[in-house]
């Protein structure tokens, strides 16, 4: 993908399966990313993980305060310079109801502190991975350009790959539609995607 080449792409959620499938398909493509998350161990699993795969990603862990998370972010941005695009994949997580609310919290929150993050930094392309069980998504500025990709199931950490499992929605389609939407033109773009699962299989 030849149009994400050279920029830099903020991913939010980059420790769980969905946010880490979406940090490599964009490093494969070009991008500099800041995989950014809760957990550093993690986290540095995938920072040695896209640079040996020949990527330059920078990491940032938050928190969870928002004023930390801001500055934390904010020093990641001034290293890599402009952000181009934000993906947002911290509410598809958890088994359980109580999770996925709390997933979905902490999404918006981020997003909040996002915002802040990228006002009158210049143009910015906002994309929400959205687990339906985590509740309401997000809403942005008209003047925003965002695109919510949402997903009913999706694969994680325990899925064996190699048998039938339940209907979800793979990791790595997911992360490419994200990367196809990132690249759309805003005025062809579509505002909400939908993704249907489907067993996983060998």
């Amino acid at each position: 993908m030849a149009g994400l080449r050279g920029k830099t792409a903020l991913v939010l959620g980059a420790e769980f399966p969905a946010g880490r499938a979406v940090a490599l398909q964009l490093s494969r493509s070009g991008c500099r990313v800041i995989i950014s998350g809760h957990d550093l161990r993690k986290l540095q699993l995938i920072d040695q993980l896209l640079t040996a795969k020949g990527g330059n990603p920078v990491v940032a862990v938050l928190p969870g305060d928002p004023a930390k998370d801001l500055g934390i972010l904010r020093e990641a941005r001034d290293h890599c310079g402009h952000l181009h695009f934000v993906v947002n994949a911290l509410s598809v997580v958890g088994d359980s109801t109580h999770e996925h609310h709390v997933a979905g919290k902490r999404a918006h929150a981020a997003w909040d502190v996002v915002l802040q993050l990228v006002t009158g930094r210049g143009a910015v392309r906002f994309l929400t991975l959205w687990l339906e069980a985590a509740g309401k998504p997000p809403e942005f500025p008209a003047t925003c350009w965002h695109s919510l990709v949402r997903v009913s199931a999706i694969q994680t950490e325990s899925d064996n790959e190699a048998s039938m499992g339940d209907a979800k929605v793979r990791c790595a389609g997911a992360a490419d539609t994200i990367c196809e939407l990132l690249l759309c033109p805003g005025s062809a773009c579509p505002v909400e995607v939908k993704l249907e699962p489907r067993a996983l299989k060998a």
